[in-house]
């Protein structure tokens, strides 16, 4: 591992349609990039400046395929508007 690279399994592509829950009732949608087993890089269709934080935990809820749907609780590591870098606070899989 580089030290640039903090990534702790390898990114691979993805498409997944994602809700990125900022309560219990309002969530943004969008659809992920890239995942890994600890993290996805995430592409919103909105997200006005200020309404997430880096650091901030939130829950991310990806639709791997057509019946599925995995939560996990995330916690913002990069945020770069539209696009958000999260990592799982546990392993997600979606094999």
């Amino acid at each position: 591992m580089t030290p640039e690279e903090r990534r702790r399994h390898p990114r691979h592509p993805a498409t997944w349609p994602l809700r990125l829950w900022l309560t219990e009732r309002s969530f943004v949608a969008g659809h992920a990039v890239n995942a890994s087993r600890s993290g996805v890089l995430a592409q919103l269709t909105w997200l006005p400046a200020g309404i997430v934080k880096l650091e901030e935990r939130y829950v991310l809820e990806i639709e791997p395929g057509m019946d599925t749907a995995v939560k996990c609780p995330v916690v913002i590591r990069r945020l770069s508007l539209p696009t958000v870098g999260l990592e799982s606070l546990q392993e997600i899989d979606v094999a």
